[in-house]
């Protein structure tokens, strides 16, 4: 399966952030997957000088070789990039699956997801993780 791994970006603790998506990244790759992720192209977006737009549509234009996004979301706030991955992939008719903090709401996310996976503390995220089935 390729998968198009999701997130927000804004007003998060970077290293923090790196450490989880490589813990799901690498989680789904044991499992045989194929899994993109844009966090770890951070040093290409700006070595090439890349603007926050050109970001989404570099990404966007990636999302199109992905049959599965999985947005991740561990804190309140509107992320633009997700919103616009979103309206993207239900264009496309891809699968979602959406991991979500217990306490968050994104009903637009929530509501368009195939699959929910909620989790209170990042180790119970992991142990979800581990047994998607994808």
């Amino acid at each position: 399966m390729k998968i198009f791994l999701a997130y927000r970006f804004t007003n998060e603790n970077i290293n923090e952030l790196e450490k989880i998506l490589s813990k799901i990244k690498k989680s789904l790759e044991s499992k045989g997957n194929d899994v993109f992720c844009s966090l770890f192209l951070e040093g290409y977006f700006q070595d090439k000088g890349f603007s926050s737009d050109d970001v989404y549509r570099y990404c966007l234009q990636k999302l199109e070789e992905y049959d599965t996004i999985l947005f991740f979301i561990k804190s309140e706030g509107k992320s633009t990039g997700m919103e616009l991955e979103l309206k993207e992939v239900l264009k496309q008719e891809k699968r979602i699956i959406l991991v979500i903090q217990k306490n968050l709401d994104f009903t637009k996310f929530r509501k368009n997801a195939h699959q929910i996976i909620e989790f209170d503390k990042l180790s119970d995220l992991y142990h979800s993780i581990a047994k998607i089935d994808i």
